[in-house]
């Protein structure tokens, strides 16, 4: 019984300390990060910056940490797929505490269960009390990780179409032309035009 919570608080450890080291990889500071960024970085007045969108600020997901991710995601799971493609805040923790929630769950009933056993002159009876939480635990951690592995195979995708449709409206800018005009009989005026 003992050896159960110690794997259990092992695992919960290690599963906190690595969507902590994910997370602060995502977020650590660098030189780069200190310098002034373009005016294009900022976007347009009124239009929302890639944070703002939740998108990440590095655009798009490539195909190798697409796959890696997908993997490590439909495999360990707990979110750690999405911290690895960059995505931790859009379900990463919501899988990392639900699927932690759900094996709780299923190792404090576990240790719950009690068997009683009663003998009489002639014969015993075993009587076996499970807690819910014993079912409940494995039907979230369940519904969860199928959730999981369903979205770190769709939500790249999803992200990298959110980049690329900001990258072309970004690319949409409208301009204004003054330029000289001059008619075949000689005279001359000034031409507005616009582009789209």
């Amino acid at each position: 019984m003992n050896s159960i919570r110690t794997l259990s608080w092992f695992a919960l450890v290690c599963v906190v300390v690595l969507a902590s080291a994910a997370r602060a990889e995502g977020q650590a500071s660098t030189a780069e990060d200190d310098m002034p960024k373009p005016l294009e970085a900022y976007g347009k007045p009124g239009q929302p910056t890639l944070e703002q969108e939740g998108l990440a600020p590095s655009g798009h997901i490539s195909t190798g940490t697409y796959v890696a991710a997908g993997i490590v995601g439909t495999t360990l799971g707990f979110g750690v797929g999405h911290a690895i493609a960059g995505i931790y805040d859009h379900n990463g923790i919501i899988f990392t505490a639900g699927e932690l929630l759900g094996a709780g769950l299923f190792l404090y009933g576990a240790a719950a269960t009690t068997t009683n056993v009663s003998c009489g002159s002639s014969s015993c009876t075993v009587t076996e009390t499970t807690p819910l939480a014993t079912v409940g635990g494995p039907v979230i951690f369940g519904a969860l990780k199928i959730w999981e592995i369903i979205d770190i195979w769709t939500a790249p995708a999803a992200h990298n179409a959110a980049v690329e449709e900001r990258e072309k409206a970004k690319q949409k800018k409208t301009s204004l032309r003054l330029q000289p005009w001059v008619a075949p009989n000689g005279s001359a005026g000034v031409m507005l035009g616009m582009g789209f």
